[in-house]
């Protein structure tokens, strides 16, 4: 079963999920690598979460971090991703709390597009948004995806396991011993309640749908612009998930080996040596977190790529 992908871009620089999250989620901004240079809302005192109902999601929470960087195909991106996640690493070994795991939290709007018409009715933000919009060539990039990444102590009875991620905890079936990480319901959970952020929790993804100013022609539109203002010569549209102009494929021998991965080259001299039956092998580590991958999917109901 074929699932939409959602593009998301890695943020410069990162930022902290307490300042930032709730201030980020439906606002657009100016520049999609830099949500903090220039955004809208700026002066007006409601958030966007404020003014239209049921705008900010639940957040979902992902216990195996891999995943995103099996969704990077630059490798600049995934060496600075490598690098957000040996420093939380490092943080969670330095813990003096047991179980300490470092997970990923998505947010994802739900019907962006008739949210975006609802935040358009309230006049503040549309008199912001078409001034940013002026600005930037008439375009502007409307925050629909968060992700941050945070060390949670976890309470499970664990035991360590390969390909989980850095710092992740896999539980094990007390009856048989063999790891159940490969469960969706256990790297994927929908959190209830009030939306709360942690201590050093970091946003490192924004995912955005593109926004665009159009002039209206006709003499109508020339009337409205004549009797009613510059603005009313315009019309913003809300159009779909923004995706960079050229997608380049992964350098070969670039992206820096990550939670398990491994170098092209090297698992190919790898696969050489690997008996045939191959049990527990590479290859079945492999088919293992691939299969994983696709549960996380299925229980998304959307795939993700990281393409900036």
């Amino acid at each position: 079963m074929s699932h939409e992908t959602k593009p998301l871009w890695l943020v410069q620089p990162r930022l902290d999920a307490g300042e930032y999250r709730d201030k980020l989620i439906g606002s657009v901004v100016k520049y999609p690598n830099l949500p903090t240079e220039r955004r809208i809302p700026y002066r007006t005192e409601k958030l966007p979460k404020e003014m239209v109902m049921d705008l900010d999601p639940k957040p979902v929470r992902m216990r195996n971090v891999a995943f995103w960087q099996n969704r990077m195909k630059d490798a600049k991106v995934s060496a600075s991703f490598n690098d957000i996640m040996q420093f939380f690493a490092q943080r969670a070994k330095a813990s003096k709390r047991q179980n300490v795991a470092t997970v990923a939290r998505m947010w994802h709007m739900d019907s962006p597009a008739e949210k975006f018409k609802e935040l358009l009715k309230n006049k503040q933000y549309y008199d912001e948004l078409f001034e940013l919009l002026r600005s930037n060539h008439d375009q502007g990039y409307f925050i629909t995806d968060i992700v941050t990444v945070a060390n949670l102590e976890t309470l499970e009875r664990t035991e360590n396991g390969a390909g989980a991620g850095a710092g992740v905890k896999v539980p094990l079936d007390p009856s048989t011993g063999i790891d159940v990480g490969a469960e969706a319901s256990f790297h994927v959970s929908h959190e209830n309640g009030s939306t709360v952020t942690y201590d050093e929790e970091m946003i490192v993804f924004l995912g955005y749908r593109l926004i665009r100013l159009e002039k209206l022609t006709g003499k109508r539109a020339r009337l409205r612009t004549m009797f009613m203002g510059q603005k009313y010569g315009f019309s913003i549209h809300d159009g779909s998930d923004y995706w960079p102009e050229i997608k380049d494929g992964p350098v070969p021998g670039q992206v820096e080996p990550f939670l398990g991965s491994v170098p092209a080259s090297v698992m190919a001299e790898s696969e050489q040596r690997e008996a045939p039956s191959g049990a527990g092998g590479p290859s079945a580590r492999r088919s293992n977190a691939s299969l994983l991958d696709e549960a996380i999917v299925r229980e998304l109901n959307f795939d993700v790529e990281v393409v900036g």
